[in-house]
């Protein structure tokens, strides 16, 4: 089987205005790179071992009614801890992104051999290749982010569907020695 190869000789660019849905999924997967899934497999059983903790307490040293008094509230804690925060978390940004909708401007994003480049009317930023930590591969889109996980700029999936830029950027990143990480 051949070996395609995409040449990236201009640079790749994309113009395009983060619509709702990018910038919960932004957020989404902002939240994967900060939050490793060690920290987040500690935090849920941090969070179950506390409530576990609470409930049997509550039986040990309360009798009757107190007892499943208590027990239901630490139940109701670790369920909103572990099930409707992250749902909060999207809540919230869509209410930011309605509320600042104009904030959100058509951007355009230039990656080239030499560097990278996004400019809007607020904002002209330039940098090299160096400044990008990691890349986050993911069914939605792509996610650069600095080495301190920073994001940097989000390219949404709808960009570079029916063409070859999604291998041109993998190859280009790969080549200036950047990190991909695929998240499904």
């Amino acid at each position: 089987m051949a070996s395609v190869q995409a040449s990236v000789e201009p640079p790749l660019v994309f113009v395009g205005r983060l619509t709702e849905a990018d910038a919960v999924d932004l957020q989404h997967y902002h939240g994967l790179v900060v939050f490793r899934p060690a920290i987040r497999w500690a935090a849920r059983v941090g969070i179950t071992l506390a409530a576990a903790l609470g409930i049997g307490w509550s039986f040990i040293w309360y009798v009757g009614f107190v007892s499943w008094y208590v027990a239901a509230w630490f139940f109701v804690v670790w369920a909103c801890l572990v099930v409707f925060l992250p749902l909060g978390r999207r809540g919230a940004t869509r209410r930011h992104y309605r509320k600042h909708e104009a904030d959100y401007l058509e951007t355009e994003v230039s990656l080239g051999t030499e560097g990278l480049a996004v400019r809007n009317e607020r904002l002209s930023s330039s940098f090299g290749w160096e400044l990008v930590g990691l890349i986050l591969d993911t069914p939605k889109g792509m996610l650069f982010c600095s080495d301190g996980m920073a994001a940097l700029f989000w390219l949404p999936r709808r960009l570079f569907e029916g063409n070859r830029r999604h291998l041109q950027i993998s190859q280009l990143a790969t080549s200036k020695g950047v990190r991909i990480r695929r998240v499904s």
